[in-house]
C-alpha cells in the first residue's frame, strides 16, 4: 500500500484509479491466500492429529458472508 501512496497526487486521475484497482485486488488475494493458509492449516492439523472437527455456527456464519461479499469486493 506504500507504493499507492507514494504515487498519489503525482500521476494522473486515470492512472490513479488504475493503481487503486490495483491495490484493491492485490489485497483482496492476500486476504483470499491467507484464509486458504489457515484453512489448511487447520484441516491437516485436525487430520494429523485424528480430532474430529466441531462445526460452529460463527463459523458457518463468516463462511456464508465471506461466499457473498468477497466477489462483490473482487469487483
Amino acid at each position: 500500500m506504500i507504493w499507492r501512496f507514494r504515487k498519489s497526487g503525482k500521476i494522473s486521475e486515470e492512472e490513479e484509479e488504475k493503481v487503486e484497482r490495483k491495490a484493491a485486488r492485490l489485497i483482496g488475494y492476500s486476504f483470499f491466500v491467507s484464509r486458504i493458509a489457515y484453512v489448511l492449516y487447520e484441516s491437516g492439523k485436525k487430520l494429523y492429529l485424528q480430532e474430529i472437527p466441531n462445526p460452529s455456527l460463527l463459523g458457518i456464519i463468516i463462511a456464508i458472508a465471506s461466499i457473498i461479499v468477497m466477489p462483490i469486493l473482487f469487483t
